[in-house]
């Protein structure tokens, strides 16, 4: 979320309406960002959960959890530290870290996008190459990729923070992004172009994979692995309507992006536009509490997992009254038990 690049709009100088219009999306944020987290923690709790050992699907899923949870965790942070110190007559130095904190999640938000991106990518090996799959996706290349998008992640925001460079850090204010159109224009741009080509990259993987299952099917035998091409079926569903909302809540904020490129020369910004940008924004959190419900209730192995976990949940006692009750009831059964099936012994050798 990056409710603190507005551009055009720095917070000290602006007027109580920009102002309070402001601090309404920073409570959305804090509101959205941690009811994500909480939700994005039981949902990777419960993918922990899952059967082992973990297969490269199973892994790569794990990952889009934690990149989700990392994304509306730093916003949710970020939002709550610039809420209680949001003030417009004073430039406070834990409203410059709130900043950077938005900051970074809003450069993090590339990574539930390349997670996503890494499931139809290893969906497209498990179709197209299924005798070399199990040596090609080992758990080890598997590790590699996900922390090599990680790694891609960072550098990406460490390149725009130099190419920002000198202003960004001449004079490193309350608005240190917001004021720096230099930066905000090649975020943007570079956000813009990164989306383009990720998402051209995985239609022509989305159209060799429906090449490739329809070959498949032809040249099988009718019914033979009816079953296993169902549930593979079902998983390419999922992981394309995953993508799907990945577009669906980032088109509004690249088209944001683009009127930040065309518009930043100017130095007046409508109170319409101000909205827009800080909508898309929160879209672009929302992509995060989307996802557990899409894979929780469509994979049957999240769902087993969910299962497990909530298991485990019942046999916790709620406090020390309830654990001695417990463990009482669980006495009194086992000797009712034994007692029955002595009395039963004793009845059939009469």
């Amino acid at each position: 979320m990056n409710n603190s690049t507005t551009p055009g709009i720095d917070v000290n100088t602006t007027d109580q309406d920009s102002a309070s219009v402001f601090a309404k999306f920073m409570t959305a944020g804090v509101v959205i960002g941690f009811v994500g987290f909480v939700e994005n923690l039981i949902s990777l709790i419960a993918l922990l959960n899952m059967r082992r050992p973990f297969e490269a699907f199973h892994l790569l899923l794990i990952n889009l959890a934690v990149s989700d949870l990392v994304v509306v965790g730093l916003a949710a942070v970020g939002s709550l530290i610039m809420l209680v110190n949001f003030n417009l007559d004073q430039c406070d130095s834990m409203v410059f870290v709130a900043r950077v904190i938005m900051e970074m999640s809003y450069i993090a938000l590339l990574t539930p996008v390349l997670a996503t991106s890494a499931l139809v990518v290893n969906q497209y090996l498990a179709i197209t190459k299924p005798l070399r799959y199990q040596t090609i996706a080992t758990q080890r290349r598997i590790a590699g990729s996900i922390i090599a998008l990680w790694v891609a992640t960072a550098l990406i925001g460490v390149i725009l923070h130099i190419a920002g460079y000198p202003k960004l850090f001449e004079d490193p204010g309350c608005n240190i992004y917001g004021e720096n159109s230099n930066y905000l224009v090649i975020r943007s741009a570079t956000f813009t172009v990164l989306l383009i080509l990720i998402t051209a990259l995985v239609v022509i993987v989305y159209i060799q994979m429906f090449y490739a299952i329809k070959q498949r099917v032809l040249t099988s035998a009718v019914h033979q692995q009816e079953r296993s091409h169902h549930a593979d079926h079902k998983l390419n569903i999922t992981i394309a309507i995953l993508f799907g909302t990945v577009l669906l809540f980032w088109i509004p904020g690249i088209a944001d992006s683009i009127l930040v490129i065309f518009m930043m020369a100017g130095t007046h910004f409508t109170m319409e536009f101000v909205i827009f940008h800080q909508v898309t924004n929160l879209l672009f959190l929302a992509n995060a509490l989307i996802d557990p419900f899409i894979y929780g209730i469509r994979l049957q192995e999240v769902r087993a997992g969910y299962q497990k976990l909530f298991r485990h949940l019942s046999k916790l006692p709620c406090s020390e009254e309830d654990a001695f009750f417990k463990e009482k009831n669980r006495k009194v059964s086992y000797t009712q038990c034994h007692t029955t099936t002595t009395e039963d012994v004793k009845t059939s050798n009469i």
